[in-house]
Order: C-alpha cells, then sequence, then structure tokens
C-alpha cells in the first residue's frame, strides 16, 4: 500500500505543522534539506499499547521523507537498495521484543517491521554520520516551540519516547511548557508529562548500542512505564 495512503487523524496536522515550519526555515536560511518525520503507519501505531515513539537526533543526509523511509522497511524505493541497517536493525530488533511484551506477532516482511512505530528528530535539518550536542542544542532553541508542537499530537494515548542520546534536549523542548514529573517505578527512572506520555534515556544512539544491554533497558523500561500507565488510568 503507497505510504501515502495511511496518513489520516492527526498526520494530518502533522503535516500541516511541517509545511509551516519548512516555510520558516527556508524563509532565514533559504534552501535546507528539511526532513520530515512522525508516524509511519498511524493504525498500526495506534493498535500498540503502550506506542512507541523512537527520538533520535537527525538523519544521515536529506531530500526524503523519513515516514516513507521507514515504511518500506528503512529501504530506499527510488535507488533501490536498503539503507539505515546500522540504525534501524537495532530498532527492528528491540521493537520484535515490544511486540512480544504485548502479545502481538511481528512481522515477519522486513518492509513492514517498521510500520508500527514512530520516530521524532530533534534536528530537522540534514546531518552526517555525526551530530555533536552543541547543534541539537541549537535546534532546541530555534524550533523548540515546533518540536513541542509535534510532541503534543502524541498526547492521546499512553505513548512512550525512547529517547537515544536525546533526553537532554527533549527535556528542554519541554521545559517551562509543560510540567514533569520524575518517576521510579521497578528500579527504572523514567518522567511523565501530559496526559498520556513518558520518556526515558535507552543510553546509546541504536548504532552504537551493545544489544543485550540496550535491548534490556528498553524492554524493562517500557515494561515499567506499561505498569505505571495502568495504574493511572481511571477505573
Amino acid at each position: 500500500m503507497d505510504s501515502n495512503s495511511m496518513r489520516y487523524g492527526f498526520l494530518k496536522e502533522e503535516d500541516s505543522l511541517f509545511d509551516e515550519w519548512e516555510h520558516e526555515k527556508r524563509k532565514a536560511k533559504g534552501r535546507i534539506d528539511f526532513v520530515r518525520d512522525g508516524v509511519v503507519d498511524e493504525e498500526r501505531f495506534n493498535s500498540m499499547r503502550p506506542r512507541i515513539v523512537f527520538v533520535l537526533k537527525d538523519t544521515d543526509g536529506g531530500g526524503f521523507d523519513l515516514r516513507e523511509f521507514l515504511f518500506c522497511g528503512a529501504w530506499n524505493e527510488k535507488s533501490g537498495y536498503r539503507d539505515g541497517s546500522h540504525t534501524w536493525g537495532p530498532v527492528r530488533r528491540v521493537l520484535r521484543k515490544l511486540y512480544e511484551l504485548q502479545g502481538k506477532v511481528f512481522p515477519s516482511d522486513k518492509h513492514e517491521s517498521l510500520r508500527g512505530i514512530a520516530a521524532i528528530n530533534i534536528k530537522k535539518e540534514a546531518g552526517c554520520q555525526q551530530c555533536p550536542d552543541n547543534l541539537l542544542d541549537e535546534a532546541v532553541k530555534q524550533d523548540g516551540a515546533y518540536i513541542f508542537k509535534q510532541l503534543s499530537f502524541y498526547d492521546q494515548s499512553d505513548t512512550v519516547f525512547i529517547c537515544c542520546r536525546t533526553s537532554s534536549q527533549f527535556r528542554a523542548v519541554l521545559e517551562n511548557r509543560i510540567a514533569v514529573s520524575k518517576i521510579s517505578n521497578k528500579e527504572v527512572a523514567f518522567e511523565a508529562f501530559g496526559a498520556h506520555c513518558a520518556f526515558f534515556e535507552s543510553g546509546h544512539h541504536p548504532m552504537l548500542a551493545r544489544e543485550s544491554e540496550w535491548d534490556e533497558r528498553i524492554v524493562r523500561s517500557v515494561e515499567a512505564i506499561t505498569g505505571w500507565f495502568g495504574s493511572n488510568t481511571p477505573h
């Protein structure tokens, strides 16, 4: 199915935000490689409980829509080759474990394996292999209001944001805009905001993560947050 046909609901609002956001950045800087991101497939994303959002730094290169790229399983259909395996291979691996945690069957087709998530980059402009913190901090300074508005679209149902060396910038986006509560649950520390959102630091970018350590930390944290969501839901 064409990825464009999957865009409905709040994704229309997200696209409208990107139109405004990109327009403002072009006015300020001229030509830029603005990379859109967010929910890959809204129907599958909304079927997850909790819903999973990976928060990364930026993309290695520009001129594409990250949602379309992930809809095809991190396969560049235009050029005909698969790309991004160093980042999205580990994400796919841990996502399989999160599906098992929710009692769901993980897609056997690699082209469909990343459709149940959302992915948000702090810096929307194209980057390269490494993105130093000062560039991320500058992105928060310039675009914090836009980033926060994008995050607000996700406060509809229980959502976990998995920060990949981005928690300080994520926290800075929320600062002075919404209350954030620090919570420790089952030896897992995370932070909650809004009605249905929580985030934690995974400790590594997926490309640099040690499999057992990174996977275990994410699964344990998501499990604890899921329990916390359940205990805070009115009955």
